[in-house]
């Protein structure tokens, strides 16, 4: 037994120098390769490193890099100064991680830096300082601007599609697309913060107005709480949100008419089917019913105060005589002196004409939709040569007969 153990041991020894002797400049042998909570290679240097802990039937035995050494991409051991980055810097290498000398601190000289390391540090090269805007280090004379509160650093502060100011917010912003060489770095106000009047960033909620209404705020965009459904229950919204859009404040609901938020008290009537709303219905100079169709309209000039608020027909609509909004081409003809309205000129049983009388008159029946809507001489009336309704006592004294079919 005691020969079987001395043999195993010896075996084992001269493995590990076997083993052992096939390492390469600065490397040495570990018998759990998989294991540690560090850097095994430059390209690791500067990234946060999971820690494993295998089991030992688990770990795999093999070469790496001695202290103070780590592998570069061609495999061999260089020293960690030498790794060509540092988290991705070429101008950082390993180190404390605190970097102490900022662009900052150039400005307002030397500062306190703690003693106290971070795990696989990072620290600028000699000559280099580091800049916390583009979170790397830089020459002294390449340092970007300082950024003020609530903003934050930008490559490119004159490229994008985000509102930057608060007279954007809620409006459309074009998408500005800039090649990397017409790009001008500097500051812009962090998420969720917008630029003022007085160049500070503030909250977007904070800022005067949303689409230049001072009763709205930076949100959704769906405006689901209206004035047409206030007091209705609860109404479905959609979840999806408008990019730059607008919401109500608390205590108001959207008015559609105004398109604006105001408070319930404040809403505008619910205009019917057709129908605009409108800040003054007393004026203007354009027609506002079928009645006025073809007549002279006055231009009516109201004073703000003096307005009446309500609706008016849409566009190419006008009022007809049942208050409905019908379009123009719709309302009946505008008929002269001792005349009326027919909705079928081109049927019934009647002279219409002074030459008609003393003639046959045959009575015509018209299907309604093959009707012409228009003007004839009111009753008592005959339309003369001249085109005008006449009393029939004043055509030629004639008389006329009427033959039904």
């Amino acid at each position: 037994m005691f020969r079987l153990f001395l043999l195993t041991a010896i075996l084992a020894y001269v493995f590990s120098v076997v083993l052992t002797s096939e390492c390469d400049d600065h490397e040495e042998y570990s018998n759990c390769t998989n294991s540690g909570c560090y850097p095994r290679n430059c390209s690791q240097l500067g990234y946060p490193v999971p820690c494993n802990d295998p089991k030992p039937e688990d770990c795999i035995e093999g070469y790496i890099c001695e202290s103070g050494y780590l592998r570069a991409d061609n495999g061999t051991c260089i020293p960690v100064n030498q790794c060509p980055s540092c988290n991705g810097d070429p101008n950082a290498e390993s180190g404390c991680g605190t970097f102490c000398e900022t662009c900052e601190t150039l400005k307002t000289g030397p500062v306190a830096c703690r003693r106290l390391c971070m795990v696989n540090g990072c620290q600028c090269r000699p000559g280099y300082i580091y800049d916390q805007n583009r979170m790397m280090c830089v020459l002294p004379e390449q340092c970007s601007p300082t950024c003020k509160g609530n903003e934050v650093y930008s490559d490119c502060v004159n490229g994008g599609f985000d509102a930057r100011n608060c007279s954007q917010l809620g409006k459309p912003v074009p998408c500005v697309k800039m090649p990397p060489e017409a790009c001008v770095r500097g500051c812009v106000c962090a998420d969720s913060y917008l630029r003022a009047e007085n160049g500070t960033c503030i909250p977007k909620k904070e800022c005067p107005s949303c689409g230049d209404d001072p009763n709205a705020e930076s949100g959704c965009g769906t405006f689901c709480e209206t004035c047409a459904n206030y007091n209705t229950g609860p109404v479905p919204c959609p979840k999806i949100c408008k990019l730059n859009g607008c919401q109500c404040k608390n205590g108001y609901i959207y008015d559609q008419n105004r398109h604006m938020c105001v408070l319930p008290q404040d809403c505008t009537p619910t205009c019917k089917a057709n129908e605009v709303y409108s800040d003054c219905v007393n004026g203007g100079c354009d027609a506002r019913n079928c009645s006025q169709l073809g007549k002279p309209v006055p231009c009516v000039k109201m004073r703000p105060e003096a307005c009446v608020k309500g609706c008016v027909c849409g566009d190419g609509y006008l009022r007809a005589e049942n208050g409905t909004c019908i379009p123009k081409k719709e309302c009946p003809p505008t008929c002269k002196a001792n005349e009326v309205y027919s909705d079928c000129v081109n049927g019934g049983c009647d002279a219409r004409n002074c030459s008609q009388l003393g003639k046959p008159v045959s009575c015509v029946k018209i299907r309604p939709e093959a009707c012409v809507k228009g003007c004839v001489c009111g009753d008592g009336y005959l339309r003369a040569d001249n085109g005008t309704c006449i009393p029939v006592k004043e055509c030629r004294n004639y008389t006329y007969i009427t033959i039904s079919k």
